[in-house]
């Protein structure tokens, strides 16, 4: 097994970070790869991702594992391919002392094949962790920085990639 982490903080509420990633049709205005998603995020659903163009990916068809509002969002792949390497994702946020959250992204590559996955595809895959997590947080953060009134940079704290 493989995984990838990348954590961020961001100036706003749990509830507020939470209600982004779980709002499918505001994807396409933050998210770089995403173009659209249909589907709900409630547990048990499944959905269909369409990502931009320029992507690889024809779309991905996913399974919403959990759905544990404000803290956690877990998904895994439902495609054909996944007997050879799947991916199951969640996505943490847990409260900052400073009133900010800490957002976590894991992604873990499982299966026959998630070494070789890992060796062709990591570094990308790594890096369009951390552009996401880059994005969700100026959004996140020009969203609602009125009603959070957090008195930091919107930028003050570097973003972390884990593998």
């Amino acid at each position: 097994m493989l995984v990838l982490k990348a954590r961020t903080k961001i100036h706003a509420s749990a509830r507020h970070v939470f209600d982004v990633i779980t709002d499918f049709e505001s994807y396409a205005e933050w998210n770089p790869w995403i173009g659209s998603i249909e589907g709900s995020a409630e547990q048990g659903s499944e959905v269909i991702i369409k990502p931009k163009a320029h992507t690889m990916v024809g779309y991905l068809k996913l399974k919403i594992t959990e759905n544990e509002a404000p803290e956690l969002l877990r998904w895994r792949e439902v495609d054909w391919f996944r007997f050879a390497a799947y991916v199951e994702r969640e996505r943490l946020i847990y409260p900052a002392a400073d009133g900010a959250v800490i957002y976590t992204s894991r992604l873990y590559i499982m299966g026959p094949l998630a070494k070789a996955a890992g060796i062709f595809y990591r570094s990308v895959v790594q890096r369009g962790m951390m552009n996401e997590a880059v994005a969700l947080k100026k959004y996140c953060e020009a969203k609602y920085s009125e009603s959070d009134s957090h008195q930091e940079s919107a930028y003050d704290t570097p973003f972390q990639a884990i593998a």
